[in-house]
């Protein structure tokens, strides 16, 4: 990025994700499910892998990462069902919504990524981590308090 200042809506957007997270992990703690803490950063992870096998990487001159854009290496998919694997050996519904909530919100960000820019970079991958471990952390932590 070519210009390294944060601006009013970068600290929003960083000080709600944390105050989201810190809100699902303490539901989480309170109901001794620690298992969450566990799935919403490998589910963060999984979506990495989504996005790097299926999205177009934008071209840049210096990239640093240009090894890890794998498009097409479907071989690397083959881990990504385990965290889905944990949530539904707990509870098969609670696993079966989750895994909706997580295709739709994956979907959608990488969709608008492809349209927006044409494809994915590192700054978008990473925001898709930071959305989709909150995301699951709040479910984890409704869940444990609805169920």
């Amino acid at each position: 990025m070519k210009d390294s200042r944060i601006g009013v809506m970068g600290v929003l957007a960083i000080l709600f994700c944390i105050l989201l997270k810190l809100g699902g992990v303490s539901a989480i703690i309170y109901s001794d499910s620690l298992i969450w803490l566990v799935v919403a950063p490998a589910l963060a992870r999984t979506a990495q892998v989504i996005g790097l096998v299926f999205v177009n990487h934008i071209q840049s001159e210096r990239t640093l990462a240009e090894t890890f854009y794998q498009r097409g290496n479907f071989f690397l998919l083959l881990l990504c069902p385990l965290p889905f694997a944990i949530l539904f050996f707990m509870d098969g519904v609670l696993g079966l919504v989750t895994l909706m909530i997580f295709a739709l919100v994956l979907s959608g960000l990488l969709f608008y990524f492809k349209n927006k820019i044409g494809g994915i970079t590192g700054d978008t991958l990473g925001a898709t981590t930071e959305i989709i471990e909150t995301l699951v952390l709040l479910i984890g932590g409704m869940s444990v308090s609805i169920f």
